[in-house]
């Protein structure tokens, strides 16, 4: 990782060790922490990366790093790299614009490593690095790729300062996250870089990416939940997915920004998960607030502390602030623990966590999960900037497979960079069934196409009437949110899902991002000296702002994920909403195409259900598939698992330790928890007791 407090993962460990900051002026004197510009420029140099953008050199530099050190080759067409950022080349919008299309950046770095597919860029908001680990965590489950790269980053510029500034969130000092005394956020740049990978021979830790969850508040586009309840479904999610409670957590990274509402709100979601007695840390105070690589680099120095056995210190935090009291020191502890939380939200009402779990010994694999296979667990190996060859390996979970509307050639399903050859055909509609036996179908679909005459302020006013359901919150979105929301409406008139809002999930892709609003804060930036930055204008500068309006209206408190694309004829985004419902973590998904730019647009929004109960049969196959997977018996096939057969003794021949490893099946995928462990053996008789116990025991 590449960060203010230094080049490679060693120095900068070594710096928050030693509890050091990077603290200097931005020329209107708010406090940041900076990358040392004139070393990131001689490593540009001393590599031959001299003729690209900054932000380019450093991601090429830290990302080049981890990729010549793992020995794993982009150009391989199981391998993917998956990049997080808020803003991307913003900082060019004034004097080069055409850099800020984030799809240029996914094509350089693309084309720089001669990657086999088009990087996947995800940017969504704050949380987008630690949904970027999510995310290619359950890429690698699916079976797509057996190696994904991800690379967070973000540089600052007038154009990111100015806003934070306007929304008066600066603090004029250090942040002190959760202290009574907490007076806003520190910001920050930096780049980090991880290999998640299948092959456990590639790790030096052995530390799993054991689960993951991503939700939205559906509350406000800049303020956090007033209660903490979004950023709680995600850390369950995630704790679920692991296999995992609360009580097993020793270690909890959080977002921490120091802002009052932000800290607030954690504390309430850590009171919800049972987790405000485990012991807690911010890292904001070492590295500022990176934004779209915070959750990359905090993940290097989660999984570091888990190694290391220590929790570092919350830097200047001296009384407890918030109304829950997590678990803080402003010095460093030691810990014992193999499992830890790392959180993080941001604007657009979106949340995410993932779950760590460090195994017993050096490359250790945890249980008797393998590296072989589909159904294996992904080892993350080469976790840091420059020199630290970690890893985490990645928890396996209901396999993800490519929807029978469309296939899978090419989980992006964009063109090769260099080639600019299509890999993938483009889906077809209908019902659809995935791997897990999970049925999925396709409920209700709007397409917004340009007017041919009409002006799109008038035109999406007349859309907006037609739907007679007023919100005085509709004229204050920009156009981009204005677009989303009627169509979300049209989509959801008289049919929205029946299943808990956290079920529900968002998923939108567009070309040019948040483009349009951008200019228009920019503008102001260029018009004066930046005092007439508006708050109001610079929240809509993140795309995913539009899925959270969507989710604000709609209630709809699941998923939240915002990919670019450089146009909708990739078949991704349909078959990524198809798996949230194939691995049984969303009933629905609304997801799409929502483009707009300097009055050109285009939507196109689907919802995709849950085919209602699933037939035994359906429960069977699914049961049979996930047995395998767990007890990795990938030399047989589901066919070969008779229904009624004995599982254990003369039958499949499972012993007690599979039988804890069945236990576990059922808390992960159906949230059935057996109390006394000696009612099992009935229930673990054959693949239909199971089912028939499942059927009458799940929770609805």
């Amino acid at each position: 990782m590449v960060s203010a407090l230094g080049f490679g993962t060693e120095e900068n460990m070594a710096a928050v060790r030693a509890m050091k900051s990077s603290l200097a002026s931005w020329h209107d004197a708010t406090p940041v922490c900076l990358i040392d510009r004139k070393r990131l420029g001689a490593l540009a140099a001393e590599q031959g990366l001299a003729g690209y953008t900054p932000l380019e050199r450093l991601v090429l530099a830290t990302l080049g790093g981890v990729v010549a050190r793992s020995g794993v080759t982009p150009a391989d067409k199981r391998v993917l790299i998956v990049l997080a950022t808020t803003k991307g080349e913003i900082g060019s919008l004034g004097s080069a614009p055409e850099r800020c299309d984030l799809n240029r950046t996914a094509e350089v770095v693309g084309r720089h490593f001669g990657a086999a597919h088009r990087p996947l860029l995800v940017s969504n908001a704050c949380i987008s690095g630690v949904s970027a680990i999510v995310i290619a965590a359950r890429l690698i489950r699916s079976g797509r790729y057996d190696h994904v790269f991800v690379a967070g980053f973000d540089l600052l510029c007038d154009f990111i300062v100015s806003g934070f500034n306007a929304f008066k969130s600066v603090s004029p000092t250090l942040c002190r996250p959760y202290d009574a005394a907490r007076d806003g956020l520190t910001l920050g740049e930096a780049c980090g870089a991880v290999l998640l990978t299948r092959d456990r021979r590639l790790s030096g830790t052995g530390v799993s990416v054991a689960g993951g969850g991503i939700s939205n508040d559906a509350n406000h586009i800049s303020a956090p939940s007033r209660t903490g309840d979004g950023l709680w479904y995600a850390i369950r999610a995630a704790l679920a997915e692991a296999g995992t409670g609360a009580r097993e957590v020793g270690l909890v990274n959080t977002h921490g920004t120091a802002t009052a509402y932000n800290d607030e709100m954690e504390s309430k979601a850590l009171h919800l998960a049972g987790l405000c007695g485990v012991p807690c840390n911010s890292l904001k105070p070492y590295f500022g607030h990176t934004l779209g690589a915070s959750g990359v680099i905090e993940s290097i120095v989660t999984v570091r502390e888990l190694c290391e056995g220590t929790c570092f210190g919350v830097k200047g935090y001296a009384e407890c602030g918030v109304p829950y009291p997590p678990d803080l020191s402003a010095a460093h502890r030691k810990i014992q623990t193999d499992t830890a939380l790392k959180t993080a939200s941001g604007f657009g009402g979106c949340n995410a966590a993932v779950v760590f779990r460090r195994a017993a010994g050096p490359n250790a694999a945890p249980g008797n999960e393998t590296t072989a296979g589909q159904g294996s667990e992904p080892d993350t190996g080469t976790q840091g900037g420059n020199d630290c060859p970690e890893a985490a390996r990645a928890r396996s979970g209901t396999a993800m497979s490519a929807n029978d509307r469309g296939h899978g050639k090419n989980a992006v399903g964009d063109r090769n960079p260099d080639t600019g050859e299509k890999a993938g055909g483009h889906a077809e509609t209908g019902t659809g069934r995935h791997g897990s036996g999970i049925r999925c179908h396709d409920t209700a679909h709007v397409v917004i196409a340009q007017h041919p005459s009409l002006p799109f302020d008038a035109f999406i006013r007349e859309r907006y009437r037609a739907l007679a359901d007023p919100n005085m919150k509709f004229s204050k979105m920009d156009d981009l949110c204005k677009l989303a929301y009627v169509a979300s409406c049209e989509l959801l008139s008289g049919h929205r899902p029946d299943c808990p809002a956290e079920r529900i999930g968002v998923v939108m892709a567009n070309r040019s991002a948040s483009l349009d609003s951008d200019r228009r804060h920019q503008a102001i930036i260029d018009a004066g000296d930046g005092c007439g930055v508006s708050p109001a204008v610079f929240v809509y500068t993140l795309p995913n702002i539009m899925l959270g309006q969507v989710a604000i209206k709609h209630g709809l408190k699941g998923e939240s994920t915002f990919f670019a694309f450089p146009d909708k004829s990739s078949n991704f985004i349909r078959e990524y909403a198809a798996s949230l419902i194939a691995e049984g973590r969303m009933d629905a998904v609304l997801w799409g195409w929502c483009e707009f730019d300097g009055g050109s647009y285009d939507c196109e929004l689907t919802l995709t259900e849950k085919t209602g109960q699933d037939t035994m049969e359906d429960l069977e196959l699914q049961l049979k598939q996930q047995i395998i997977e767990a007890l990795n018996l990938e030399e047989i096939t589901a066919d070969e698992i008779a229904t009624d057969a004995p599982l254990f003794g003369d039958g499949l021949g499972l012993d007690s330790i599979d039988a804890l490893e069945i236990t576990l099946l059922l808390e992960k995928h159906y949230g059935i928890r057996l109390a006394n462990p000696a009612e099992a053996k009935p229930i673990f008789y054959s693949v239909a007791t199971l089912a028939d116990y499942i059927r009458k025991n799940r929770p609805q």
